[in-house]
């Protein structure tokens, strides 16, 4: 089998040795075949051979005019931009893969649909439908770090997208400020999420706003054996910068929002420190 995993990258937050690294520790761990897409506006790049290079399809618009939110992001759903047919995953240029991403292929393989990254703790994606009878206007608001859906299920939202730049009605409603927004909003009939035994975004994961909460709960068994065992951690690059992460050293003290943590994570610390020097 083959699953196809891909990448957008635009401006000069990240340079291609983000991409270049997941591609890395994706063919390096990865049980299946993999079809890597970098979906990037730069002509001129430092891309690993082995990364098949997109561009960014026909918005409508010009193409700064959908950087804000994410929403360039929505790209990836056009025709012919990624290959149909194949369990796609899609991953933020702030993630480290620490396992086999073809687990989330699988996920999607099982239960069609497109599976986002939970935003809140309540899983009310589940009563979706009732919710709606109830309140039209309800979605769950997943997170779109980490994606997994087939290609051709979601053509879709592409037009749909392209349509609403077009009218101008992007601009002004809530659903279409951010690109996971969107597809909870559009997707919602179709939206799942994945499971913190397989990806979570770090400062969910191991902050708390009482330093003693996560003192108690790393020590817990099955915390650390499903910790051991993630596929892919987030680090959201608005909360914080991945060249901070590279620096943090053995016990120091980390304030991310509303989450404290004491910083004890030597893999993480060295994986961008990696990233960061161009390795």
């Amino acid at each position: 089998m083959t699953v196809q995993v891909v990448c957008v990258h635009w401006g000069t937050k990240y340079s291609d040795r983000y991409a270049n690294s997941i591609y890395r520790a994706v063919r390096a761990k990865c049980s299946e075949d993999v079809r890597f897409v970098c979906i990037t506006e730069h002509a001129e790049h430092d891309l690993d051979p082995g990364i098949l290079v997109r561009s960014f399809p026909d918005f409508g618009v010009p193409l700064n005019d959908v950087k804000r939110g994410c929403l360039a992001k929505l790209g990836m759903f056009f025709e012919g931009v990624l290959e149909p047919g194949l369990a796609t995953v899609y991953i933020d240029l702030d993630t480290m893969v620490r396992g086999d991403i073809a687990v989330l292929a699988n996920r999607v393989r099982a239960h069609r649909g497109i599976y986002l990254m939970p935003s809140h703790w309540v899983p009310t994606w589940r009563i979706a439908p009732v919710a709606k009878r109830v309140a039209p206007r309800f979605y769950y608001h997943g997170n779109s770090s980490i994606l997994a859906f087939f290609p051709e299920d979601f053509h879709y939202l592409g037009e749909l997208f392209k349509q609403k730049l077009r009218s101008g009605e992007a601009y002004y409603r809530k659903a279409m400020l951010v690109d996971d927004r969107f597809i909870s909003c559009f997707a919602w009939e179709q939206l799942r999420i994945f499971s913190s035994h397989d990806v979570v975004k770090f400062a969910a994961e191991y902050g708390s706003p009482l330093p003693v909460v996560e003192s108690i709960r790393k020590r817990l068994p099955w915390v650390t054996s499903r910790r051991e065992h993630l596929i892919a951690v987030t680090f959201p690059g608005m909360d914080i910068k991945p060249e901070q992460i590279a620096g943090f050293h053995r016990g120091q003290r980390i304030r991310i929002k509303n989450r404290r943590l004491v910083w004890e994570f030597e893999e993480y610390s060295r994986y961008w420190q990696e990233v960061c020097a161009g390795g």
